[in-house]
């Protein structure tokens, strides 16, 4: 069977093709008017939703739906039929650069302040990490730990515009009624990379940034964007609602169950699913807290007491959740993070296998390089940041480059104070490493 032999089964939808066999033309007749046996009883319904559309060709078109897919997999036309020819703007070139781009900096980030976390950890004071300038000409402003800082809110102010994007349009063309579903399995794959890398960064940056309520709603906003992303997808099956009904959109399912999820159905939607929930706990965690605290000061106003002091118990609770349930849910994400992005290349190598030369996501288009050019200004401002160190680094080496970012590398620069608190730990190293 052809791929040209298949078209009008794809081009009427709602019909179900029935090719007599004493005529050789086609004859369509409405869905409605064909009567199944196994519809009489409730079980046989559920199992003949299942077969559907696999053995109802098989039984009325007489094609062998395993050998079809197997044999000659999909023709070009099929493919564009069932909107298989990939979307550029969700998982095209310029938009998996994107994602890596902002995967390797959302890491980047992570390392960096690990790293001056445990040297802090080891310093018998912190003010030694105030002196690791990365601009000996301006000793208040580029230091180590503020150039860090600094960089960590210029990339998460981009991340989140640039999640908030994807998220508007994961939206719209999820909900869509003639949404196919490989278009909203990739909807959901995108939108859980761009919220995952905002959740991860998150509290490396808000507790020291500026408007931060404004922030917090668009990471709220953000979150349950994506979840409702995940969830559409979950619940737009092939028995729900209009759909149930689309042989259009019964046949493209299959196809992606076939391919895409290889008849496991589970993983692929845990994949979607996973992120998505946890990323959702962050407003539930920031709103149950918010509500815990109204609770408490409304009480005490009804009974004429003072505001709660922040030592309060309830307070107390708040800190304890925002100290251990939030960092959990970072890890979580930047683990997830990393296996979306590999479950996102996977599928496109799978899709492009079947679609081949009609796979669009291989060229460019204008949103991928929107996208790409999302990220200019921050690497601007991170050049901006860091230029002098990463001058100083260049010109001196891989060794000057360790020794910018973990000892002071001019001595003239480090207060005296500073330097003798440094080395009182160490008071037989303390010449040797001033004299270095």
């Amino acid at each position: 069977m052809s791929g040209s032999e298949i078209l009008p089964l794809l081009t009427y939808p709602h019909h179900t093709h029935i090719r007599n066999s004493s005529t050789s033309p086609a004859q369509f007749i409405p869905s409605s008017s064909v009567t199944y046996p196994e519809q009489q009883s409730w079980i046989g319904w559920m199992d003949w939703k299942k077969r559907l559309p696999m053995e109802w060709l098989d039984r009325f078109l007489g094609i062998n739906f395993d050998g079809y897919w197997s044999d000659i997999e999909c023709h070009k036309e099929v493919c564009e039929k069932l909107h298989w020819e990939g979307n550029a703007d969700l998982a095209g070139v310029g938009m998996v650069a994107s994602y890596i781009i902002e995967m390797a900096l959302t890491t980047a980030f992570v390392l960096g302040v690990g790293l001056l976390l445990s040297a802090r950890a080891l310093t018998t004071d912190s003010a030694v990490l105030d002196s690791l300038f990365i601009d000996p000409k301006d000793t208040s402003t580029k230091c180590f730990s503020n150039a860090l800082q600094t960089s960590v809110g210029v990339f998460w102010d981009t991340a989140l515009m640039f999640a908030i994007t994807i998220i508007i349009a994961g939206v719209t063309v999820s909900w869509h009624n003639s949404s196919s579903y490989y278009t909203m399995f990739f909807a959901s794959l995108s939108s859980n990379l761009a919220t995952a890398a905002v959740v991860v960064v998150w509290p490396l940056y808000l507790p020291n940034c500026r408007h931060i309520t404004y922030r917090w709603a668009a990471l709220c906003v953000v979150c349950m964007g994506n979840a409702a992303i995940a969830t559409n997808y979950w619940l737009t099956g092939p028995d729900s609602g209009a759909r149930a009904q689309d042989i259009h959109l019964s046949y493209d399912w299959t196809c992606l169950s076939m391919r895409v999820h290889h008849g496991i159905q589970f993983w692929p939607h845990a994949v979607l699913l996973v992120p998505a929930f946890v990323a959702s706990l962050v407003p539930i965690t920031l709103l149950a807290g918010y509500i815990l605290t109204a609770i408490l000061v409304i009480q005490r106003k009804i009974r004429g007491l003072p505001s709660p002091s922040l030592d309060s118990p309830v307070f107390t609770t708040v800190s304890i959740a925002t100290v251990f349930i939030l960092p959990g849910i970072c890890i979580t994400m930047f683990t997830l993070m990393w296996v979306s992005l590999a479950f996102l290349i996977k599928h496109r190598g799978i899709v492009a296998g079947v679609a081949g030369p009609s796979l669009q996501e291989g060229y460019w288009s204008f949103g991928q390089i929107l996208a790409l050019a999302t990220w200019v200004p921050t690497l601007v401002d991170f050049f901006a940041i860091w230029k002098v160190g990463l001058f100083v680094a260049l010109a001196s080496g891989l060794s000057r480059l360790m020794l910018i970012l973990v000892r002071p590398y001019q001595d003239d620069h480090i207060p005296t104070s500073t330097r003798n608190r440094a080395f009182t730990r160490y008071p037989g190293q303390a010449k040797d490493d001033i004299q270095q």
